[in-house]
C-alpha cells in the first residue's frame, strides 16, 4: 500500500502496485468498503470493490509509482477553541495524484486533482457491477481529473490540498517577484465569484500557460513575504484558514509562516548527508 487516503466516511482509496502482468503496466486506484470483511480465503486477495484504472503508459522498461494525498479527513472538524467563522464541509474535498513512470536514465510524472464526489458517484453502480469492477480512464478520470501544469516532482512536504483548496507547492516567478497561487475548485464558490474575480484567474491561467476553456475555479496570486530572500528553498502548504511557508535556510533553520505572515516559530534541523 504506497498510498491511501479516505473517501467518505466509508471508503478508502488506495495507490496500487501492478496486479495482473497482462495490464501492460497500467496503474490503478483501488477502491475499498471499511465495512468489508475478509472472504475466508486466502486464495482470493483481491477483494476491492472498483479498480481505477489509468492510462497505459507508453512501452517502456521501468516501475510506474502512484502516489495520492488529500486533506482534511472526512470526519475532521476544527477545534471549537479556535473559534473559526467557517468549516470544510466534510463532502467538499479534491483528491490529488500523481503518477511517476521510471525509465533508464530518468522518469517522468505528471499531477491530477479530482473532486471526491466525482469519484464516489461510481460506488453506486456496485450493485450492477458487483465487487471488483474495473473502471477505465475514460470513465472517470479523462472528464473529471484535471491535470496541473507545471507541478513539481511530490516530495516529503504534500499537503498542498485542503478541502477544495489547492496551492501550488513552489513559488513562481511573476513581475519580478516570487508569487503564491492558491485556487479554489469550489463550484459553489465559483458561481458566487465576480466577474472581475473570474477575469483576473483567467488572466493568470493565461499566464501560467494554460490554453482554454480554463478550469473553473478562483485563481489567487500572493507575494511572498519579503523576509524570505529570493534564493530561499520554500515549500507551500495549505490549512484550513491559512498558507503554510517552509523556508529552508543555509543555517538549516526551518521558518514556519501563516497566511498572515506572522512568524510561527523557528527551530533547528539535523543536517543530513
Amino acid at each position: 500500500m504506497p498510498a491511501f487516503t479516505f473517501l467518505g466516511n466509508d471508503f478508502v482509496l488506495v495507490a496500487a502496485p501492478l496486479i495482473d502482468p497482462s495490464d501492460n503496466m497500467r496503474p490503478a486506484m483501488l477502491l475499498y468498503g471499511l465495512d468489508q470483511r475478509p472472504s475466508g480465503s486466502i486464495e482470493n486477495t483481491d477483494s476491492y470493490l472498483l479498480r481505477l484504472l489509468f492510462q497505459t503508459p507508453h512501452p517502456s522498461p521501468g516501475d510506474t509509482l502512484v502516489n495520492l494525498t488529500s486533506d482534511p479527513s472526512p470526519c475532521w472538524s476544527s477545534s471549537p477553541s479556535l473559534q473559526f467563522p467557517f468549516q470544510v464541509a466534510s463532502d467538499e474535498r479534491i483528491i490529488a495524484f500523481n503518477i511517476c513512470h521510471f525509465y533508464p536514465g530518468g522518469s517522468r510524472s505528471q499531477t491530477f486533482l479530482i473532486s471526491a464526489k466525482a469519484l464516489l458517484v461510481h460506488v453506486g453502480d456496485l450493485a450492477v457491477g458487483g465487487e471488483g469492477r474495473d473502471i477505465e480512464w475514460e470513465e472517470w478520470g479523462s472528464s473529471c481529473a484535471e491535470p496541473v501544469r507545471h507541478h513539481p516532482d511530490w516530495d516529503t512536504w504534500t499537503c498542498f490540498v485542503f478541502g477544495m483548496r489547492h496551492v501550488m507547492p513552489r513559488a513562481t516567478r511573476r513581475d519580478d517577484r516570487h508569487m503564491m497561487i492558491v485556487r479554489d475548485l469550489c463550484p459553489n464558490r465559483f458561481m458566487r465569484a465576480s466577474e472581475q474575480e473570474r477575469n483576473e484567474s483567467e488572466a493568470l491561467y493565461q499566464e501560467m500557460g494554460y490554453k482554454g476553456p480554463y478550469p473553473r475555479s478562483i485563481v489567487k496570486c500572493v507575494p511572498l513575504p519579503t523576509s524570505i530572500g529570493e534564493s530561499s528553498n520554500v515549500r507551500l502548504m495549505i490549512s484550513e484558514d491559512g498558507i503554510i511557508v517552509l523556508e529552508v535556510r543555509r543555517m538549516r533553520v526551518c521558518v514556519f509562516m501563516a497566511a498572515r505572515l506572522m512568524l510561527l516559530g523557528c527551530r533547528m534541523t539535523i543536517e543530513s548527508e
